[in-house]
């Protein structure tokens, strides 16, 4: 298994898994505090709306490019289409891998890159993989820090109470890999939602479980990846930008 240091990091959402938070973390992005985010059934695309966009975006090579001079955010001109990775970790002290036997220690945190609140395509997607690269923390570790700097205050303890509980009684872990959740963005930048003034996106992508992920129970078997998680599914990311800040309001 590969570390924190020596590759992009991939990253990525998945469905809830049946049998514990272990996996449930992903499943029900929810608008945040206030009713924020919301997203109205007219503003979101449909399921054959993001296969069209996905069939558009393998065929044609300028699909990104359209993508991004439509969405009326500026932006450097990288391109974003792929795997989402991150690199912005900080370092808290010699990182053990986990195993069947004992949870991951001393993991690396995901810190904020600079720009995740610019509004612009960078920073949409700066936004976007710190939020994936704290969902993953959380996964691999039961420590929602991260993740509570992209909600309200609260948020993390909130949706995410079992899984920290469960790492906090040494109940179960997730070992395998450093990524539970993998997921490849279908364009090189978020499409506006029509009428939202440049300030509503979404981001479509193809998202699947690590299969080389693991998750080990207290007197239970150890539990791999299914054939179905690891399964590509596509999921769209509903991206907000308010008081000088982004948001995720969805992730289906």
């Amino acid at each position: 298994m590969t570390t924190f240091f020596t590759r992009r990091t991939a990253l990525g959402v998945v469905a809830a898994g049946a049998l514990s938070a272990l996996t449930a973390c992903a499943s029900d992005i929810r608008p945040l505090a206030d009713g924020t985010g919301s997203a109205s059934p007219s503003e979101a695309a449909t399921a054959s709306e993001t296969a069209s966009a996905s069939a558009s975006a393998s065929a044609s090579p300028s699909a990104s490019e359209s993508a991004s001079a439509a969405s009326g955010l500026r932006s450097s001109g990288r391109k974003y289409k792929g795997i989402i990775t991150f690199e912005n970790y900080v370092e808290n002290g010699k990182y053990v891998a986990a195993t069947a036997t004992n949870p991951a220690e001393n993991v690396p945190k995901p810190a904020p890159p600079e720009n995740f609140k610019e509004h612009s395509v960078d920073g949409a997607y700066a936004f976007l993989s710190f939020w994936l690269a704290s969902l993953n923390h959380l996964m691999i570790t039961g420590d929602p820090e991260p993740i509570e700097m992209v909600y309200y205050k609260g948020y993390g303890w909130e949706k995410y109470q079992s899984t920290i509980k469960l790492y906090a009684s040494g109940a179960g872990w997730v070992y395998g890999t450093e990524t539970p959740y993998i997921v490849e963005l279908l364009t090189d930048a978020p499409r506006e939602v029509p009428g939202s003034n440049n300030t509503a996106f979404i981001w479509e992508g193809l998202a699947h479980m690590d299969p080389k992920m693991k998750r080990h129970y207290r007197s239970q078997p150890d539990k791999e990846t299914s054939a179905d998680e690891s399964k590509k599914k596509v999921a769209r990311f509903r991206l907000e930008y308010k008081d000088d800040k982004w948001e995720l309001s969805s992730a289906a």
